[in-house]
């Protein structure tokens, strides 16, 4: 079975895009399609921080978006969250998102491990 991961992943690169009123619609597209059937999110936690230095907020704002899609959208959402050793909101921005239910991988082996056991 094809991976959208590799062979077509959406790349939601820029500050603009990511707001609650585009990235919801986005998963909710996407899980309407009959072919997916679990939808990965990579949090760059990194590049987020590194904009909430320009956009002030920014990182909250972007992290309740991530959380509002991944609950409200029909098919699970996983988030796939490299640790960013460095930033001190790290733990706390994984402790949201367990907190919401959003399960969070620090691994991408983790991440194909879960998708791999799928049927």
């Amino acid at each position: 079975m094809p991976s959208a991961i590799l062979e077509n992943p959406i790349d939601l690169g820029g500050p603009g895009f990511l707001s609650r009123g585009r990235l919801r619609p986005l998963c909710e597209t996407l899980a309407a399609d009959p072919d997916v059937d679990t939808i990965v999110f990579h949090l760059a936690w990194d590049y987020v921080r590194e904009v909430d230095g320009r956009i002030p907020g920014y990182s909250n704002a972007y992290l309740e978006a991530v959380i509002d899609a991944a609950t409200g959208a029909t098919a699970p959402v996983l988030v796939y969250f490299p640790a960013v050793d460095d930033d001190p909101t790290d733990l706390a921005t994984r402790r949201r998102l367990w907190a919401a239910g959003v399960p969070v991988f620090e691994a991408a082996e983790q991440v194909a491990r879960v998708l791999r056991s799928r049927p």
